[in-house]
């Protein structure tokens, strides 16, 4: 069941058109907020660990607990958002993320703040599948492309103004707020999201519930949260019983999940991964690219970051400043990509995953301590980058939600938010790895060189995967 639009009236188009952008403009500023706080997080994890004086390994909690029950909700979420409508449980996310906020604000201690986090998380998990849902499911096909580009102008800026905010929240110290002031602020935006929603979304129509598979919920949770709990440790050098226990317990937990919802397809119960969804192979196409595709995002601005600062001593605000002109050129791009044709999409896909990783490549010829806001090469590149990931981004949502029906949208949504925090975790602690073992060596994979050579190798993988699919597309319209 899906949630309508308030005064929604065919004869009045005028008044129809404000409810789609009221409507897009409470789903965003959700969605902002969420990919926001992730970025902020890492930029003033080092604040967070000198006030607390916690280890740098213990200090990754922080981020850990919020990306682990992130990825371990938005399924659940998907499948609540089919059974109860995506605007209650957005809701419900926002609320849970604006009072979890709050509690990270005013957290005692470090043992605190990471249980605000996680629970954070949870509420991140709850509304980010919404918004997708949301689009698919009460947006007119002839607005969704614009909404898929607004949704990439989003993941871009979230993403570059959590570096520059967490940057300048490390140098501003407002009435002794310090890094508290980036999750204080999330309460009055909460609270304006809650009584804007409240006033837009209709009540759900009063349908029989279905069935809610709560056994597969938790397994599916537990799984996916030890999972990146596992790959965190992993990226942080933890000692090796930790990440190798968590990752066999994943394992375990995931075999059982598959084996729990075959059974729940032979009774023909309604399960946490809808089954329609495995059948249709461009939606599996497009999280295959999704996952390729943000491997090469949020895990690049964290390598890049970490390595300015160590390489170079440069402080957060320096490091994050690199970060403008690419998060210009992402929200430039995206904007112009949520117009182009959907027939097109995966063609410019094919071409921006190219020039990604071209631009990759390039980048490896300048070393660490020339990379900087100062060097022009470096912004050129950047810029290329954030005009190459700004095309893909919108696109790959699209291709990939492309015929998904709006009573499965809540269940496809969730999975693409899976898929985008497992590669943003998988791809942070390999990046991580690498860069641990390469930096200071003067070998063709030395410094910043193998990760870069990742990237771009990836970024090429994402390309071949587009350019299948568009060949696929093409004979089947032939």
């Amino acid at each position: 069941m899906r949630a309508t639009l308030m005064g929604k009236d065919p004869a009045r188009p005028k008044s129809e058109r404000f409810s789609y952008i009221a409507l897009m403009t409470i789903l965003f500023t959700g969605q902002f907020i969420a990919i926001f706080d992730i970025s902020v997080a890492n930029v003033l994890l080092p604040t967070i660990q000198g006030q607390f004086d916690v280890t740098s390994a213990l200090g990754g909690l922080v981020v850990t607990a919020y990306s682990a029950t992130y990825a371990g909700t938005v399924i659940l979420a998907g499948r609540l958002s089919d059974s109860y409508g995506f605007s209650r449980i957005y809701l419900w996310g926002v609320g849970i993320f604006g009072v979890a906020s709050l509690g990270c604000a005013f957290a005692p201690g470090f043992s605190s703040l990471v249980i605000f986090r996680a629970i954070q998380g949870v509420g991140a998990g709850l509304l980010f599948p919404q918004v997708l849902a949301g689009v698919q499911g009460s947006i007119p096909p002839s607005w969704r492309g614009v909404a898929t580009g607004i949704f990439g102008v989003i993941l871009g800026a979230g993403s570059t103004l959590g570096q520059l905010g967490g940057a300048l929240l490390s140098e501003v110290d407002f009435l002794g707020s310090g890094w508290r002031l980036a999750f204080l602020i999330n309460g009055p935006t909460c609270a304006a999201i809650l009584v804007g929603g409240y006033f837009l979304f209709a009540k759900p129509t009063k349908e029989k519930l279905r069935f809610l598979d709560i056994r597969g919920a938790i397994l599916s949770c537990v799984s996916l949260g030890s999972f990146v709990l596992a790959i965190a440790f992993l990226g942080a050098k933890q000692e090796p019983w930790l990440w190798i226990s968590l990752l066999f317990s994943s394992l375990v937990l995931a075999i059982l999940f598959w084996c729990h919802e075959n059974h729940v397809w032979m009774r023909g119960k309604d399960s946490i991964i809808r089954k329609e969804l495995l059948r249709n192979r461009m939606f599996i196409r497009g999280i295959c690219i999704t996952f390729a595709f943000f491997v090469t995002q949020v895990p690049f601005y964290v390598v890049l970051t970490q390595a300015i600062q160590v390489g170079t001593n440069s402080s957060p605000l320096e490091s994050a400043a690199l970060y403008a002109p690419l998060g210009i050129a992402f929200i430039v791009a995206s904007s112009v990509a949520g117009r182009v044709r959907s027939s097109l999409n995966a063609l410019l896909s094919f071409f921006a995953a190219s020039v990604l990783a071209l631009t990759f490549l390039c980048l490896t010829a300048i070393p660490i301590k020339d990379i900087s806001a100062a060097n022009l090469n470096c912004v050129a590149l950047m810029t290329i980058i954030g005009l190459a990931g700004g095309c893909i981004a919108p696109s790959i949502v699209r291709l990939t939600l492309s015929g998904i029906e709006s009573e499965y949208a809540g269940s496809a949504s969730g999975l693409v938010a899976m898929t985008q925090q497992l590669a943003n975790s998988v791809g942070t602690a390999t990046m991580a790895l690498l860069f641990a073992l390469n930096f200071g060596s003067v070998g063709p994979l030395g410094d910043l060189r193998g990760n870069l050579i990742t990237l771009a190798l990836t970024a090429l993988g994402v390309a071949v995967l587009v350019g299948f699919t568009h060949l696929a597309i093409r004979r089947a319209g032939a």
